[in-house]
Order: structure tokens, then sequence, then C-alpha cells
């Protein structure tokens, strides 16, 4: 009998630093995924930022129209910069690229890359943007791409918000299965005690 009390206590601590822990870690889950949520809705109607990123390797031919195409969007110019990453471009065309209202980021290396020249350019930069497109030095962006991109970009974030209320849901019905699993637990083991109270054991 002994025996049989000292696995019902056992079980008891176990039960026990299980649920503790579980609620523990689900509060402090819940609780610090609220304020970044709560953050982002606020700025969910809000513009975003964008740069474009044009990186290029003797493309002298092409990067001054990609240029100014991409200058001709259909957003405010305070929220939108268009980067050319220049390798091995001439210097006439490293004029004429830096008379446009652009940033001209000169790369060179023993052997160009693209993602090189995006590597080395996004080290440069101010990281104080929200969207991020890449061109090849050849594409002409219709004059709604930035706004259809930023478009797309709340639709992601609603979708993401989403998930994330969703996933607090499951957690609190997890927490109300254990609390109601703990409560059952806690019944019988109220009754169990009785019944040993009844056979004239000792109380624990």
């Amino acid at each position: 009998m002994n025996t049989i009390k000292l696995i019902i206590n056992m079980l008891e601590y176990v039960l026990a630093g299980y649920l503790g822990i579980t609620v523990v870690y689900n509060l402090i889950y819940a609780l610090a995924g609220l304020f970044p949520s709560r953050h982002r809705k606020a700025k969910e109607n809000r513009l975003r930022k964008m740069t474009v990123l044009i990186p290029g390797y003797k493309e002298d031919k092409v990067i001054l129209q990609t240029a100014k195409v991409s200058l001709q969007q259909d957003y405010p110019k305070e929220m939108y910069e268009v980067i050319v990453i220049a390798d091995s471009f001439s210097a006439e065309t490293l004029q004429k690229l830096n008379e446009m209202p652009i940033r001209v980021v000169e790369v060179a290396f023993e052997n160009s890359t693209k993602s090189k020249a995006l590597n080395k350019t996004m080290s440069q930069i101010p990281d104080d943007y929200d969207i991020a497109v890449i061109l090849d030095a050849d594409n002409l962006m219709a004059n709604e791409c930035a706004a259809n991109a930023d478009s797309v970009s709340k639709k992601l974030f609603e979708e993401l918000v989403t998930d994330e209320e969703r996933h607090f849901d499951q957690h609190e019905t997890e927490l109300e299965n254990l609390k109601e699993f703990g409560d059952r637990y806690l019944a019988l083991q109220s009754i169990e005690r009785s019944k040993t109270r009844q056979a004239g054991m000792p109380p624990e």
C-alpha cells in the first residue's frame, strides 16, 4: 500500500510540474506575441517604403532606359527609391546615372556575380525600407508595379496576422483542455483520498 501511495504522490508531482510549466510557457508566449501583432496592425494601412535594386554588369546599353522607366511609378516619391548597382560601367554611363534622382552604388569584383553585387550594396545602404524589388538591368517596370507590390505586401501581412490569431486561439483551447484535465485529475485524487480515509488509513 505504501508503494501505491508513493507512486500516486510521484504522479501528482509530475502532473503538477507539467501543468505549471505548460501554463507558464503558453502565458509568456501569448503575451509576447500580442505586442508585435498590435504594432503591425497599427501600420497595416500605411504605404510601405520601397527600394528598387538594379544590379548590372557592363549593361551600358540598357541601364539608362531601365533606370528612367523605374522612376515613372504611381507611388509617392518620398516612399520610393531606385538604386542602380553599377559593376564595370563606363564613365559616361555613370555620369548620366548620377544626373538622375537615383542612388548609384559602384562595385567591382574579380569574379562578378549578381549576389555579390546585391550583398555589398545591402551592407552599404540604410535598412529603412519595407519592400525591396530586384530588377535585371533590362527589365522595364509598369507604372503601377510599385503600387501592386504594396498591395501584395498588405495582403500577405493580413494573412500572417490571421494565422497568428488562429495560432493563439489554438493555444487558448489547449490551455482550457489542460485545465479541464487537471481538474478531473484532482477530483479523482480527492475521491481516492476519501476512500483511503474510509479504509482507516491516515490521510496524507
